[in-house]
Parts: structure tokens; C-alpha cells; sequence
């Protein structure tokens, strides 16, 4: 069974920030994701 992982960002970011560099992280398990390598993970949201 994956983890679901959720990215929260507020409205005054998503009007500076498209969140690809976190999607990117996600993709890639890195920065905030790398606690994640071992396990299957799912985007949800």
C-alpha cells in the first residue's frame, strides 16, 4: 500500500510560485521528500 502525500501551498503562494520545483522534489524523492525513499508513495489532492 503507497503513502499518500498531499502538497499544501496558500493562496498568496500560488500567485508567485507554480509548484513544479515541489512536484520535481516529489517525482524524484528529494529535499523534503528523500524521508520517503524506501516507500511507495502517492500524489494526492
Amino acid at each position: 500500500m503507497s503513502k499518500k502525500i498531499a502538497v499544501l501551498v496558500n493562496e498568496d503562494t500560488m500567485q508567485r510560485c507554480s509548484c513544479g520545483g515541489c512536484l520535481k522534489a516529489f517525482m524524484n524523492k528529494a529535499d523534503s521528500f528523500e524521508r520517503y525513499a524506501d516507500e511507495d508513495i502517492e500524489l494526492v489532492g
